[in-house]
């Protein structure tokens, strides 16, 4: 590919319409914008808190504008408990199901047998085999 030096880059721009809603009371209670939010951004302000001194200044301010001391009230707070009463009445235990079973399958039990009788057919071939290599 060749270079494309005809093409320059620029910064984009937001193309939102602009309706004039206001979502929230943050306009009424914070007419002025904030002072870390002036000017370019600075990558040596953020990396050095900077910012959060700011913020942390600006904060206070309009804490003290909007709350003023003399008008809050220091309000006890009282901590909602639930009354809970234990009583000796247990309620009663659930009984435990019994398991299914078919009738079909009623006489047969849940385990089953390892051994295999000794008259089975299929291990007179085993018997077969061990002959043979005894008698050879």
């Amino acid at each position: 590919m060749g270079r494309m030096s005809g093409i320059k880059w620029e910064k984009s721009a937001r193309c939102a319409p602009v309706h004039n809603i206001i979502s929230s009371d943050f306009p009424k209670y914070n007419p002025t914008p904030w002072k870390f939010m002036e000017g370019p951004s600075r990558i040596a302000w953020l990396l050095s808190y900077e910012y959060q001194r700011m913020w942390v200044e600006e904060r206070e301010a309009w804490k003290k504008r909007m709350y003023p001391e003399n008008t809050t009230v220091n309000v006890d707070i009282v901590k909602k408990y639930v009354l809970t009463f234990k009583s000796n009445h247990q309620p009663p235990k659930p009984e435990q199901k019994k398991p299914f079973k078919m009738k079909k399958f009623e006489g047969v039990g849940s385990r089953t047998k390892n051994k295999r009788p000794a008259n089975d057919k299929a291990m007179n071939f085993n018997k077969n085999k061990e002959k043979a290599i005894a008698n050879s």
